[in-house]
């Protein structure tokens, strides 16, 4: 694997890959009950506008038998002209191939959390699962609440 930042724990190594960026925000617009003067001293996170820029964050994790991808983020899904759909370049770019991964685990069901679960295939809004031989195990919870009819279509970024 490349040079990615990733982390050891005894013979798990987590890798983070970042699938794409949402657009700058205001830091005390994303985080209300900030103030400015807490923003001062954590100036190193905002762009010269005063910006906070957040990426769509995966991360591969490899226990040495099982290869996992935790999130998958926005996908290729078009979101007005973000910066996303990185995910399967940065595979790539870490030797890694789609049939390889054997889990995709999923925080949620946000679109940045689950929008690289499947790829286009064929006709204009046919897909196929973006990592063919891996399992998707979800949260009844989570299953469960995005499945209720109230949810049903709505856009959850």
């Amino acid at each position: 694997m490349s040079a990615a930042p990733f982390v050891q724990v005894g013979n798990v190594r987590i890798t983070s890959i970042t699938d794409g960026w949402f657009p700058p925000y205001g830091a005390q617009e994303l985080f209300p009950m900030s103030s400015h003067e807490a923003w001062l001293e954590q100036h190193h996170w905002l762009d010269p506008d005063g910006n906070v820029s957040l990426r769509s964050g995966c991360f591969l994790i490899d226990d040495g038998d099982t290869l996992m991808l935790a999130d998958t983020g926005f996908g290729t899904h078009d979101l007005g002209g973000w910066g996303h759909g990185r995910l399967l370049t940065a595979l790539e770019e870490l030797g890694v191939r789609p049939e390889q991964i054997d889990m995709v685990l999923t925080t949620h069901f946000h679109n940045d959390h689950i929008g690289g679960h499947t790829v286009p295939s064929g006709g204009a809004g046919s897909a196929v699962a973006a990592f063919p031989n891996a399992r998707y195990p979800v949260r009844q919870l989570e299953w469960d609440y995005w499945m209720a009819d109230a949810q049903r279509g709505e856009p959850t970024v």
